[in-house]
């Protein structure tokens, strides 16, 4: 009986001259660094800010009849923000190797949005042009998968942070991310290749395609972006808030959730 409770309890262990209680409740990003927190955190920030500057340049890149120097800058800003976060995160040596790989591919996305960024701003200015038409395509279905595998990548941070109700609704926005703008996205891409391949103007057939749908609709399908972004200022709170609480609150918080 004895040496099945001493089994159960939790162990003393020495931290800077003073026990601390640990034991199998306690979550992975509990015992991280602070310079790894700060890494999380500052990765997180430059993601967001980056993400929405993108995406604002798109917006207008689509529906605008031109696209202006200062939105071309903000959007290389942009997408350079997005690849030094997605850089920060990956430097985050103490969470695994399942965090480890899914940042490397979060890395990767985040060299392509920034390397196809001049293509898709080349391709806004001759939009007939069908190599530039696919470099842009691929921008954007690239832009895709990053907002897909980021909310991923919050999931898992959720999870080793302990906020399973966090991680799985992370991992939920991922998938609803991939299936309501991956799918739709690969038929756009099919027919404006085919528009461009006959002659016409593909920016032309989006801008009367954008212009003949309710606005309503065009703020649903920005929905799972919004929800993205929302999860990383999420996640850039809670590396704050480990980095500034005390030990005992972060056990204390892993243990309530």
């Amino acid at each position: 009986m004895s040496d099945t409770i001493d089994a159960a309890a939790p162990t003393l262990t020495e931290s800077a001259g003073q026990p601390v209680l640990t034991g199998p409740a306690d979550a992975a990003a509990d015992h991280l660094r602070p310079c790894d927190l700060t890494r999380l955190a500052q990765g997180f920030c430059f993601i967001f800010w980056g993400s929405l500057a993108v995406l604002s340049t798109m917006a207008e890149a689509l529906g605008a009849p031109t696209l202006r120097l200062y939105s071309i800058m903000i959007g290389g800003a942009g997408a350079l923000g997005m690849l030094a976060g997605s850089w920060r995160l990956y430097q985050t040596k103490d969470l695994g190797r399942d965090w480890k790989s899914l940042t490397h591919g979060l890395l990767i996305a985040a060299m392509l949005v920034a390397y196809l960024f001049p293509f898709f701003c080349m391709w806004r200015g001759v939009p007939v042009n069908l190599y530039l038409l696919c470099h842009a395509l691929a921008w954007i279905g690239t832009l895709t998968c990053y907002m897909s595998l980021l909310s991923v990548a919050i999931g898992a941070f959720a999870k080793l942070a302990g906020r399973s109700s966090l991680a799985l609704q992370a991992l939920l926005y991922g998938i609803f991310v991939f299936i309501a703008l991956f799918t739709p996205f690969v038929l756009l891409a099919w027919a404006l290749i085919h528009t461009t391949h006959h002659g016409a103007d593909p920016l032309v057939a989006v801008q009367l395609l954008l212009g003949s749908i309710p606005p309503v609709y065009i703020l649903m399908a920005m929905i799972p972006f919004s929800l993205t972004l929302s999860l990383a200022w999420t996640a850039k709170d809670m590396a704050l808030r480990r980095l500034t609480a005390p030990d005992s609150q972060k056990t204390g918080d892993s243990e309530s959730t």
